[in-house]
């Protein structure tokens, strides 16, 4: 478990900081927490997108904001939504818990996915 929780802190990471959204530097404070609208409606699908971007995010190579904004919305998320996430994973112990779940479970399909690849010859 300890796997998926350095997978989404290092995903979020990547996200919040190191890679700058815009060309100008942003001197606004950091919330605290995600907007309530955002995170409220947060479905077990979009837990599920998440998990499967935030291993997708890990495989990339040279992780430009614009290529990890591509990930993301290719998982079907917004990158606000995959931040809202990411965020409300901070500060919230059980729901934390409810996405590093999925993250275990992502992990466990794609090493079954390429396990039958291997097995398969392809």
């Amino acid at each position: 478990m300890r796997t998926s929780v350095g997978l989404a802190a290092s995903a979020s990471a990547l996200l919040f900081g190191g890679a700058a959204w815009s060309q100008t530097p942003d001197t606004t404070p950091a919330p605290t927490a995600p907007p309530a609208a955002a995170s409220d409606a947060l479905s077990d699908g979009d837990v599920a997108n998440f998990a499967r971007a935030t291993l997708q995010l890990h495989k990339l190579s040279n992780p430009t904001p614009e290529r990890m904004a591509e990930v993301i919305t290719g998982a079907g998320l917004s990158v606000e939504v995959y931040n809202a996430i990411a965020g409300r994973m901070q500060t919230d112990a059980a729901f934390q818990t409810r996405v590093n779940a999925e993250l275990v479970k992502a992990q466990a399909q794609a090493q079954a996915q390429t396990q039958a690849r291997a097995a398969s010859g392809a």
